[in-house]
C-alpha cells in the first residue's frame, strides 16, 4: 500500500450600515467566516505572495486527516488553488476555498485507489494520474456558483450577505412565519449563520464524512433542479431553511444567546448518512412548494413529539422525493490495495 492510499485508509473519520460593511480588525480580515472579511486576492500581489498565502492555508487543511498531511497531496491542492486564482483574476484566491477543493481531491484519490475494473471507460475515469486535473475541474464547476460567496466590496453589500438575508427574510418567512418572527424578535442577523454555513458548503457543521454525503446529494441535484432555476447551487438556500426548521424547537424556546449557540454550534447528534440525503430531498421539495404547510411538514419530521406520533411517509403530508442511499462500506476492506 503506497503512501497516498495509506493516508486515505485512515482518513475516514469520523453588520450592515447604510448598505455598506465597515472594515474591522486585522483578525476579521483574515477570517473566511467573517462578514467583514476581504482576504487576499489583490491584483497587485506577486505570484510568490499569492503562493505563500495558499500554501499556508493548504498546510492547515483538515489537520486531523492524515491524507492532507502528505506532501504530494498538499502540492496538488496548492496547484489547484493557484491555477484557479491565476485564471480567475477577478476573484483570485480567498481563504476558505481550500476547504471546498480539498474534499474533491480526497474523493477522487480514494476512487482511483479503490475502484478496479477492466472496462476502458472506468480505467480512464479513475486514472490516478488525472486526479489533480479532475479535482481542478470539479472545483471550477462548483465555483461557477460559489464564486459570488467570496466577493467583497467595501462599498456594497457582499452577495453572501444578501443571500443570507434573502434566505431568512424571504424563504424562512414564507416557510415558517413563527420561526422567522422569532429570529427577527431576537435580532438574529442572517449573515451570522449564513456566511459560516454557505461559504464552506456546510463543511464545518456536520463533520467530514457527513459533509461528503451531503455534497453527494447536493451535486446530484444539479440535474434535478426546476427548469426555471439557472443557479445550480440555489438548492443550498433551501438546505439552510431545512436546517433552521430542524432546530425550530430550540430556536423558539431560546433567547438570543441560546439561538446563536444553536446556529453556530449546529446540533449533529445521531446524524446518519441517510439524514444528510434527507436535508437535500426536503430542500428540493421546499424549493418547489414554498408554503407554510410545506414548512410545517418538514419541521414536524424533526419535532420529537410530532415525529413519534405520525407516519411521516404516509398520506398525511406531501410525498418527498426518494433517494437511493448506498450501504456503508466496510472501511477495513474499502481501501485495501495490492
Amino acid at each position: 500500500m503506497d503512501e497516498v492510499s495509506a493516508a486515505i485508509s485512515t482518513a475516514t473519520t469520523t453588520s450592515l450600515s447604510n448598505g455598506k460593511l465597515n472594515l474591522v480588525s486585522e483578525e476579521a480580515l483574515l477570517d473566511p467566516l467573517s462578514d467583514s472579511w476581504y482576504g487576499p486576492g489583490d491584483e497587485k500581489l506577486t505570484d510568490e505572495q499569492l503562493l505563500d498565502i495558499i500554501t499556508k492555508d493548504v498546510e492547515r487543511t483538515y489537520p486531523d486527516i492524515d491524507f492532507f498531511r502528505q506532501d504530494e497531496i498538499q502540492t496538488s491542492l496548492t496547484n489547484i488553488l493557484f491555477i484557479y486564482a491565476k485564471v480567475n483574476r477577478d476573484i483570485s484566491y480567498k481563504q476558505g476555498m481550500h476547504e471546498l477543493a480539498a474534499p474533491m481531491l480526497w474523493v477522487l484519490a480514494k476512487d482511483a485507489h479503490t475502484i478496479k475494473s477492466d472496462d476502458p471507460a472506468f480505467i480512464t475515469m479513475f486514472d490516478i494520474d488525472s486526479i489533480e486535473a479532475d479535482a481542478y475541474e470539479m472545483f471550477n464547476q462548483v465555483m461557477k456558483s460559489a464564486k459570488a460567496w467570496y466577493l467583497n466590496d467595501a462599498e456594497t453589500i457582499p452577495p453572501i450577505v444578501a443571500k443570507s438575508v434573502h434566505i431568512q427574510d424571504d424563504l424562512v418567512q414564507r416557510a415558517d412565519p413563527e420561526l422567522y418572527q422569532t429570529l427577527k424578535d431576537n435580532c438574529i442577523e442572517p449573515q451570522i449563520w449564513g456566511i459560516r454555513w454557505i461559504r464552506l458548503l456546510f463543511g464545518r457543521e456536520f463533520g467530514f464524512d457527513n459533509m461528503l454525503a451531503l455534497w453527494d446529494a447536493l451535486f446530484a441535484n444539479f440535474e434535478q433542479r426546476p427548469d426555471d432555476v439557472e443557479d445550480q447551487l440555489e438548492i443550498i438556500d433551501y438546505v439552510c431553511v431545512v436546517m433552521l426548521l430542524r432546530v425550530k424547537e430550540l430556536i423558539i424556546t431560546g433567547d438570543h444567546t441560546d439561538i446563536l449557540t444553536t446556529l453556530l454550534n449546529y446540533p449533529v447528534d445521531e446524524q446518519k448518512y441517510e439524514t444528510m440525503y434527507l436535508y437535500v430531498t426536503n430542500a428540493s421539495y421546499l424549493q418547489r412548494n414554498l408554503t407554510a404547510s410545506a414548512g410545517k411538514y418538514i419541521s414536524d419530521q424533526y419535532n420529537s413529539s410530532t415525529a413519534a406520533a405520525a407516519d411521516l411517509g404516509g398520506a398525511a403530508g406531501p410525498e418527498l422525493a426518494r433517494v437511493s442511499v448506498p450501504e456503508e462500506a466496510d472501511d477495513n476492506n474499502l481501501f485495501e490495495l495490492k
